[in-house]
């Protein structure tokens, strides 16, 4: 299978291993580096909403209420996931990422360490 099938399959380069530089699809046999469009649509767009799935499980499990701004950014998120990555232009991606990261700075004092690492990515990546 060449990258563009794959790319076109419901859930593109769905066999990853995933590496600290990108990731290797198996299917199409391309490795993806963290400053390619198929990286920062897949890997990155996935990374940044399990970190919002995880604010909102602090909120839970802390008996706070939800702020509607993260639970807005998850939905956006999501609906960018599926049902394909790709159908959104490049621009509009870095910028839900960028919206996205912000959401996570302004409520990441609740738990620092879970998402450092994702803010210090920042949107280019």
């Amino acid at each position: 299978m060449n990258r563009e099938d794959c790319r076109s399959m419901a859930y593109p380069h769905n066999h990853r291993c995933r590496f600290t530089g990108g990731f290797y699809c198996r299917d199409c046999s391309t490795f993806f580096g963290l400053d390619t469009e198929d990286y920062i649509r897949t890997e990155r767009v996935v990374e940044i909403y399990l970190s919002c799935r995880n604010l909102r499980a602090f909120y839970i499990q802390k008996s706070l209420d939800v702020p509607s701004s993260l639970s807005m950014m998850i939905d956006r998120l999501s609906a960018h996931m599926t049902p394909n990555p790709f159908s959104m232009p490049l621009e509009e991606v870095k910028r839900l990422i960028s919206d996205a990261l912000a959401v996570i700075n302004e409520h990441s004092q609740y738990s620092k360490n879970l998402h450092s690492a994702v803010l210090k990515r920042g949107v280019s990546q």
